[in-house]
């Protein structure tokens, strides 16, 4: 019995931590640091998709 409840939670919290995931890109720049942005850092699409227009102008690149 333990070995099953402990299966079906093992599937659960993979299931769960795939959901999870989040709209991140990763932006490099020749000798800087890379950067991550994430969406859910941001209060909006809008404050997101403007950092990450201010990244690119500064000469990173985004994917």
């Amino acid at each position: 019995m333990k070995k099953v409840l402990f299966a079906t939670s093992m599937i659960a919290f993979t299931a769960m931590s795939l959901t999870a995931c989040t709209d991140c890109d990763l932006c490099t720049k020749d000798s800087a640091p890379e950067m991550r942005l994430c969406e859910d850092d941001y209060g909006s699409a809008t404050e997101y998709n403007l950092a990450l227009d201010l990244l690119e102008a500064d000469g990173y690149n985004c994917r």
